[in-house]
């Protein structure tokens, strides 16, 4: 009896190892994607920023989210 108990555990833990690790995987893919394009969406803004920079000869700071300054 003791035996189908602790079979049964280990499939249990199994099963639901194997569905939460597919979540966190499909999450970490669908985050890493997101943050490719945010970056080119940074960047593609950092262009057309500095191009309206040059034409005005305004000074622009620019600071991503992690508090790295971009262009002073």
């Amino acid at each position: 009896m003791m035996i189908y108990f602790i079979s049964g555990m280990i499939a249990g833990v199994s099963a639901s190892s194997y569905l939460i690790g597919k979540e966190l995987y499909a999450y970490y893919k669908k985050n890493t994607l997101q943050e490719k394009q945010l970056m080119r969406l940074r960047k593609l803004n950092h262009q057309l920023s500095t191009k309206n920079a040059i034409t005005s000869n305004l000074p622009t700071n620019y600071v991503f989210e992690s508090n790295e300054v971009l262009v002073q």
